[in-house]
């Protein structure tokens, strides 16, 4: 043995285990190597990387339906055949692009390829999706169809793997936990930038307007209105159409540029750092007894899946993520509706929608603050039970509340929307880091994209079960329909109030059983860092050893 070998082992070096050292990894070369403090600009140049998904899919969420009735004139059903397989083939193509990133080897890394070779797709096809045709009307159905599929595939092959980003960017919690509230600032960010954006520049250019019936000479638009009826005649100007075209191609472009450089920024500004000396490779995971064993045998993919629903930890957090999930989606799907025909505040829709995504932007800081002081199990389900007695409210406002009050709910309901965006994916890489210990694996994907798979099927029957329960009191959903049966008034309280406390409830008795919480956590970290720390030793052992072999030789 050399001489370098033996002052090793009989003087191993010391490791500090405390929840904010810097600690030894291996890269992916097996080099052991010292972690740092991330940077600010690759925060920045990660946040980056949420901007085109929530971008796109708010654009299509509040503009595709006004696009295809007014600008295509495609039929209604046809549209719902369109949002219909929207939804389908999001939630379906999250477990299968999550299995694939899990299989993916590269010299940039895991995660980073497939936001660089994503991004060619959904640009394309998002600029598609906005692009008049003039087809009979099957082939125009076609023609969406095909977008609308290639562009979720393309999202969904960019979003999952950069949501699981986090797990390979850093291997410290409260850098991780930074990481997901840079991302969900910059996810909300996007939101409001992207409608405001959008609707900038197609606004004046639509030749149709929500609920009046306009007279169109030349471009200009005159309303005339009686108390009882509105008298219209209109004429809609021979290059009316073809403008609105040309704004909504426009917006397209201008959307599809700015998306195009935040996925470089995130692509070219990040770095995939070593693996926990634990962790296990896509093809060979471990299957230890959580102490740490170095033996791994290969993993299938629906062994892997198994593994992942049946580990208690994911399955409550999955539950209280599902149905506040239900809750929100209830509220926000139902809230232009419930502003238009049960408060008759449809004047203030847009600035009540902005308020509400602005202060929740203005929050997503404070929910990390509350989150490093109280917990996050804590500050999640003071976030729930935050939103509760404003919903009771909802169903006892009168009609044209004060503007003090209608703002003053939008902020209110804004502190549990951050909280929602922020909390379970932040405590998602606490779920994982668990289930590395006691199975000495690593299946971030396969985590990350079950959560949405499930979460967009849940948003999916939200919405199918809210017009279903529309269509039932008698909603008039044809273009000319500026007033409502007061059932439906009364029903839209109903969705707005009643239902989302429904799916709060069990959320808030799922969280309650969710066993991570702050001495459990601060536990598993420490033995995270010792177990990372005592390979490290190991592997340096090992180095130090084959390295000074031939000093040992006799010649």
């Amino acid at each position: 043995m050399s001489e370098s070998s033996a002052k090793l082992d009989s003087n191993p070096p010391k490791v500090e285990v405390t929840a904010s050292n810097t600690s030894v990894l291996c890269s992916s070369d097996g080099e052991p190597t010292i972690s740092k403090p991330m940077p600010l600009w690759r925060k920045l140049a990660f946040a980056s990387g949420g901007l085109p998904m929530q971008m796109m899919q708010n654009v299509i969420s509040f503009f595709l339906p006004l696009f295809l009735l007014e600008t295509v004139n495609l039929i209604p059903s046809f549209l719902s055949v369109v949002l219909l397989a929207a939804r389908i083939s999001d939630a379906v193509t999250d477990p299968l692009v999550g299995l694939l990133v899990l299989k993916t080897k590269s010299r940039f890394g895991q995660k980073r390829p497939w936001i660089l070779f994503s991004t060619p797709v959904f640009v394309a096809s998002f600029f598609a999706l906005f692009y008049a045709v003039h087809w009979p009307a099957p082939a125009k159905l076609c023609f969406y169809l095909v977008a609308i599929v290639v562009l979720q595939f393309g999202l969904t092959a960019f979003h999952i793997p950069y949501s699981s980003l986090t797990m390979v960017l850093t291997h410290v919690p409260e850098e991780r936990d930074l990481l997901t509230a840079f991302r969900m600032f910059s996810e909300v960010l996007a939101i409001l930038f992207g409608v405001a954006v959008f609707g900038a520049i197609i606004a004046p250019y639509r030749v149709v307007s929500s609920c009046e019936n306009s007279l169109f000479t030349n471009g200009t638009t005159v309303a005339n209105f009686t108390e009882v009826t509105a008298i219209s005649q209109p004429f809609v100007h021979p290059d009316a159409k073809r403008r609105e075209a040309w704004a909504y191609m426009l917006a397209a472009s201008v959307t599809c540029v700015i998306c195009t450089v935040a996925s470089l920024i995130c692509f070219f500004g990040t770095r995939e750092t070593g693996i926990n000396l634990a962790d296990t490779t896509a093809d060979d995971v471990g299957a230890g007894d959580g102490d740490g064993g170095n033996a791994t045998t290969p993993v299938g993919i629906f062994t892997a899946v198994r593994k992942v629903l049946t580990y208690p930890p994911y399955l409550y957090l999955m539950g209280a993520f599902l149905f506040l999930s239900l809750g929100i989606q209830f509220l926000q799907g139902n809230i232009a509706l419930f502003i238009t025909h049960s408060l008759h505040m449809s004047n203030y829709l847009i600035p009540g929608i902005l308020c509400l995504l602005g202060f929740t932007i203005l929050l997503v800081p404070l929910a990390q603050v509350l989150l490093r002081r109280l917990g996050k199990k804590t500050t999640m389900a003071l976030g729930i039970v935050n939103v509760i007695p404003l919903l009771v409210l909802l169903n006892f406002i009168s009609e044209r509340p004060s503007l003090w009050i209608f703002f003053g709910m939008m902020i209110w309901a804004s502190v549990t929307i951050a909280v929602a965006m922020l909390l379970p994916w932040s405590m998602l890489p606490d779920v994982i880091d668990a289930f590395q210990l006691q199975y000495s694996m690593r299946l971030e994907s396969v985590f990350y994209s079950l959560i949405v798979f499930f979460n967009k099927f849940a948003v999916g029957i939200s919405l199918a079960m809210s017009a279903g329960i529309l269509e039932l009191v008698g909603y008039d959903s044809s273009s000319n329909a500026c007033h409502q049966p007061p059932e439906v008034g009364k029903t839209l309280r109903l969705l707005s109030s009643v239902a989302p406390i429904g799916f709060l409830i069990p959320a808030l008795v799922f969280l309650y059983y969710y066993p991570l919480g702050n001495r459990e956590l601060e536990e598993m970290r420490s033995k995270l860092l010792l177990r990372s720390n005592a390979s490290t030793l190991d592997i340096v052992r090992s180095d130090v050893t084959i390295n000074s072999a031939p000093s040992t030789q006799q010649p």
